[in-house]
């Protein structure tokens, strides 16, 4: 649109208007629509039909900070403007045509007077957004009830009833209302429930070895996740030839159902590796992945009951009563040599052999492989492990808002932190293109020393 006319009274009003143009793609765009229209004898009402259908639905989401959602992406929005659009056009002494090619007569025209150069008139809401991380709000939501190896050896003996289970509802999470009955999740209820877009949600739940279990979206309980992932760490490592499909060949479904190694293999295998050229067992697994279940596994006592119930005695004890996870235990944690050499000793030795690992007297480089799910708290400054502790801290089960999760890292371990240890907490939750050295400064003190790590520490 090269120019507009502008009415002679504009200037009466003119504070209250901004001209905006028109890109040149987009008006050429129109004027094929109407050229096409007119050829075809096609209605314009159709054509403004079909292209309504093509329009993506966006969904609000969020608490303080609201969030936008397609099927695909989440944007973070940073300001909404509300608009009233008037597209103007050039007067013509031409005969002119409604919206549905009826040419109008001239006296139409003059019926029309004082507003015959308004073409468009809408009231909008312009957001603008920026592309923002997608959440993870429904982890712990699912863990409250796990799908078991009971439920599933049940699998076809029992007819469950849609009575039989109970619907979460928004306003039960939101006001902590809920009861302590077992409550189960179709994919739509998870999409409103998480602050993120359908397809990241399918892809969070995908990484967690998410199954659907009569209609539903479970997680298998941790314990057996991580029992099923050791039996088939010690299938990889007896055997030469080793693909997934052979451990699931060999352990199902006389020990485990296949539905169990599935899900093992979503949460903790390389989607990239190819049974027909094994590389090693590396090739086969996310290691990092498979050394935190095996921390985990060490440092949560699988064989033991996970619920345990503190006093506030206890609490105090551990000078830690700040510092709890939502379902009101303790960060578990044990001494730190026992902890090293009972994790060490359940790692696969192939995976030290062939070069995948460091050597296991190389603590400080294994220990890289934790950052983000275990924290070594020591009595002193330094690299000195003597007397330390190792605690289960999972990004899952912290907060999920940069200030909050890092005044809990502090409260956990006092001190200095190393950036990258620091980052593999905070740098998850930050919006695409946002520098982890930018924002971190906001919550914690920033130490630079010549010839060592940077290092960051409390404000308080």
């Amino acid at each position: 649109m090269a120019r507009v006319t502008l009415r002679e009274d504009f200037d009466d009003c003119a504070a209250d208007y901004r001209i905006l143009s028109v890109s040149a793609d987009h008006f050429k765009e129109i004027t094929c629509k109407v050229a096409a229209c007119k050829q075809t004898g096609e209605e314009m009402g159709k054509i403004n039909e079909t292209h309504h259908e093509a329009t993506t639905l966006m969904t609000m989401k969020g608490g303080s900070q609201l969030l936008l959602c397609d099927d695909e992406r989440t944007f973070r929005v940073r300001r909404v403007e509300y608009s009233n659009t008037l597209l103007l056009a050039e007067a013509k002494a031409a005969k002119m045509h409604d919206t549905n090619g009826i040419i109008e007569s001239d006296n139409a025209s003059d019926a029309g007077e004082g507003r015959e150069h308004v073409v468009v008139c809408s009231s909008e809401r312009v957001f603008e957004v920026k592309p923002s991380v997608a959440y993870n709000d429904i982890s712990q939501h699912l863990l409250e009830s796990p799908l078991t190896l009971k439920e599933l050896d049940t699998l076809g003996t029992v007819e469950r009833s849609d009575e039989n289970v109970e619907y979460i509802k928004r306003e039960e999470l939101e006001n902590g209302t809920s009861s302590s009955a077992q409550r189960f999740y179709t994919f739509p209820q998870l999409v409103a429930l998480n602050r993120s877009s359908a397809r990241e949600l399918a892809v969070i739940l995908s990484d967690m070895g998410a199954v659907v279990f009569n209609g539903y979206v479970r997680l298998l309980k941790p314990a057996l996740m991580r029992e099923a992932l050791r039996a088939s760490l010690n299938f990889f490592d007896a055997y030469d030839t080793m693909s997934w499909e052979g451990v699931m060949e060999q352990l199902c479904p006389s020990v485990y159902p296949h539905i169990v190694l599935r899900a093992v293999r979503a949460a903790y295998g390389n989607a990239t590796a190819s049974g027909e050229t094994p590389r090693g067992m590396a090739a086969f697994l996310q290691v990092p992945k498979v050394l935190q279940a095996l921390a985990a596994s060490v440092l949560l006592a699988d064989d033991a009951e996970q619920n345990t119930q503190f006093t506030e005695a206890e609490l105090q004890d551990k000078k830690l009563s700040k510092s709890v996870n939502r379902r009101g235990s303790l960060f578990p944690e044990l001494d730190f040599d026992i902890f090293y050499d009972s994790w060490t000793s359940s790692i696969p030795s192939s995976l030290f052999v062939d070069g995948t690992l460091p050597s296991q007297s190389d603590r400080n480089a294994l220990l890289k492989f934790l950052y983000g799910s275990v924290i070594v708290v020591r009595n002193a400054e330094g690299d000195s492990h003597v007397g330390a502790r190792a605690v289960w801290a999972p990004s899952n089960v912290l907060s999920t808002d940069v200030s909050l999760r890092t005044r809990q890292l502090f409260e956990i371990r006092p001190g200095r932190w190393e950036a990258e240890e620091l980052r593999a907490y905070v740098a998850p939750l930050l919006d695409p293109g946002v520098a982890f050295d930018h924002i971190i400064v906001r919550y914690a003190k920033e130490y630079r020393v010549p010839g060592r790590p940077v290092m960051y520490g409390s404000l308080s």
